[in-house]
């Protein structure tokens, strides 16, 4: 059925072409959708059934027919290949262990702690004389890494972390970890033998941490959230998410609470008081599907922001960009012919979102303001596989086992140059 009205589309694609124009030069175009782009490309026809795409002098058109009786949004032009921002390395260091470390922005300070010293980063004690779990602070303002005490627990690569009221919150399989930065001190809050596994933590209200959790049952997972006094390191009555899920969370810690969300980009809204609110579903143009999804708080504007692979039904690749209202999920334009992995990680800073875990050795940009795809150069060691990355007021932070020493690395202005 496709292949025959792909063939259909062909054979009238100069009267489509002529319709198009002339719509277009009228000012009237029912049913099509008319953008001019600055980049002109080869006559592409998109079947899913309902829609053709042509691209004719520079104008691109979708003509669409949609089921729910509304048009579809024309694709903008992708930008690539631009350099984008500046980056700086730190000094290496072997204060702290290399490989998928928990790093967290204090204000002043990034604290890294954890991580494993082979690519086995579930196993932390991996040597008779490796029994200390070391942590260590870099500043940036001087340049130089200082040692902490050791944690009392090893990590793992699944470690999430906040920062709340003076102290770096760690949450480690079902047990919080405590450290004060003023004091040099460590503490240990277990979660329970009910709690499940720590998947993410937030800022609560006053001095108290919000603990996401999650834990298996017969059709999926239940997920419970909690807050923890940090004072008393006493627990709040759990909180439940109001249905179960099919999907493994993630948790992207907001201003006023977290987004709890699946790679399918399901997504409940968790108030810093553990309130619950499911967001309506994303609604993407007709003939597209989520391939997978990663969402991205912007500290730096309050924003939050969803980077959306998808594919069409016809197999093609594209990016959608949203941000999250009051009302739900508001979808940019397709970025075409873009594509990222599953569980890619992404950080937002600026209006713009970075992303380390795409193919071809390169880093990528992606502006939320002008919905543009920007691939850029980034040093060597930045696209370890093992990397861990948090936000500080101005720049991204990236600790990488890459090189010949660990090594943290920091991108600044990262926007497009």
């Amino acid at each position: 059925m496709a292949n025959d009205l792909e063939q259909r589309l062909r054979e009238f694609s100069s009267r489509l072409d002529e319709e198009a124009e002339r719509l277009h030069a009228a000012g009237s175009i029912p049913g099509i959708a008319v953008r001019r782009g600055s980049t002109a490309r080869s006559r592409r026809f998109v079947s899913a059934g309902v829609a053709a795409v042509l691209v004719v002098g520079g104008v691109l058109a979708i003509a669409a027919r949609p089921n729910d009786g509304t048009s579809t949004s024309a694709p903008l032009p992708a930008t690539t290949d631009e350099p984008c921002g500046r980056w700086s390395s730190t000094p290496s260091t072997n204060l702290v262990r290399p490989r998928r470390a928990a790093v967290q922005f204090t204000g002043s300070e990034v604290i890294i702690f954890g991580g494993g010293v082979s690519h086995d980063s579930s196993s932390t004690l991996s040597a008779p004389d490796d029994q200390r779990v070391t942590a260590a602070a870099y500043s940036a303002a001087t340049g130089e890494w200082r040692a902490l005490s050791p944690g009392p627990l090893p990590g793992n690569d699944s470690m999430v972390s906040a920062y709340v009221a003076g102290t770096v919150v760690f949450g480690v399989q079902n047990n919080v970890l405590l450290y004060d930065v003023a004091k040099d001190l460590w503490r240990t809050v277990p979660l329970g033998r009910s709690g499940g596994e720590i998947v993410g933590v937030f800022a609560g209200t006053g001095s108290t941490v919000g603990v996401v959790s999650i834990a298996p049952i017969d059709a999926g997972f239940s997920v419970a959230a909690r807050l923890l006094y940090i004072e008393s390191g006493t627990w709040s009555l759990a909180s439940m998410m109001p249905a179960e899920t099919s999907e493994p969370v993630n948790v992207t810690a907001s201003d006023k609470g977290a987004i709890v969300w699946t790679e399918s980009l399901v997504t409940w809204q968790l108030t810093d008081d553990l309130v619950w609110s499911k967001v309506p579903p994303l609604d993407l143009p007709d003939g597209w599907a989520v391939s997978s999804a990663a969402i991205a708080h912007d500290s730096s504007t309050g924003s939050d922001n969803a980077v959306i692979s998808a594919k069409s039904l016809i197999g093609d690749d594209g990016l959608f960009v949203s941000q999250l209202s009051a009302t739900g999920w508001t979808l940019g334009d397709v970025i075409p012919d873009r594509s990222f992995p599953p569980s890619f990680p992404v950080m937002a800073l600026n209006g713009r979102i970075l992303s380390l875990a795409v193919p071809g050795g390169a880093g990528v940009v992606v502006d939320v303001i002008s919905n543009r795809y920007v691939s850029c150069d980034v040093p060597p060691g930045v696209l370890a596989s093992d990397r861990t990355m948090t936000s500080t007021d101005n720049a991204i932070f990236v600790w990488s086992p890459g090189g010949a020493a660990p090594t943290g690395y920091l991108a600044f202005e990262w926007e497009p140059g």
